[in-house]
């Protein structure tokens, strides 16, 4: 588990993370911490194994608005395949997300994404929510892939959110895109797929599972 290794760097100043992969549950991200790595398809966080749904995991805003945050040049894989099988009582009781910006009131007050790759979760591939108006958040080469129950993309309350040059992939649940009078310029589906886990017994919540449609 690197998570103490990555977050005691970037409670330094900056997490670097040099070209590999590291196992982790949920890191911090505070005002003017940047978190970045070799580049989208040499760095990888990869959720380690055994953890509650109920665990917040992923790249959180620590407890308050977070102001000039950084998140950049890394993959967030969420090991969907690791929780297959687990039941629980509702959706909202479920805390994996690749991005996880804004949850229980933490709010990006001005954070900056870039080069970012955050696939196979069980819930949003990006997620930002709990924001006030003058929040802003800006994103560039934002690839989202593979959602088991919810969103590549999601945001929870309408603020300055602008993402430039995004992408969809794979399969999702919920919507690829789910935003309230956010800015999405240039985005692209491809490579839409069929939801693998929306299946009885594959992954579910309080015995009702996600059906079997497509994706979308």
């Amino acid at each position: 588990d690197d998570t103490a290794a990555i977050q005691a760097a970037l409670d330094a100043g900056v997490g670097y993370c040099p070209a590999g992969t590291y196992r982790f549950s949920t890191i911090f991200l505070n005002n003017g911490q940047e978190l970045y790595g070799d580049s989208s398809a040499n760095t990888t966080l990869k959720l380690k194994d055994g953890l509650s749904l109920s665990v917040l995991t992923g790249v959180c805003c620590k407890a308050g608005p977070v102001a000039e945050g950084r998140v950049h040049d890394i993959a967030l894989d969420g090991n969907i395949s690791n929780f297959v099988g687990q039941t629980w009582p509702e959706l909202n009781t479920v805390k994996h997300h690749g991005i996880n910006f804004g949850v229980q009131g933490n709010g990006p007050l001005s954070c900056k994404l870039w080069n970012i790759y955050s696939h196979d979760w069980v819930r949003n591939c990006f997620l930002f929510g709990g924001a006030r108006p003058n929040d802003h958040v800006r994103g560039w080469n934002l690839r989202g892939k593979n959602s088991g129950i919810d969103h590549l993309f999601y945001t929870q309350a309408s603020f300055d959110l602008v993402l430039v040059d995004t992408v969809c992939e794979g399969y999702w649940h919920g919507g690829a895109i789910t935003c309230q009078g956010d800015t999405f310029i240039d985005t692209t589906m491809r490579n839409i797929t069929p939801n693998p886990w929306a299946v009885e017994g594959r992954l579910s919540w309080g015995g009702q599972h996600q059906g079997n449609a497509p994706c979308g």
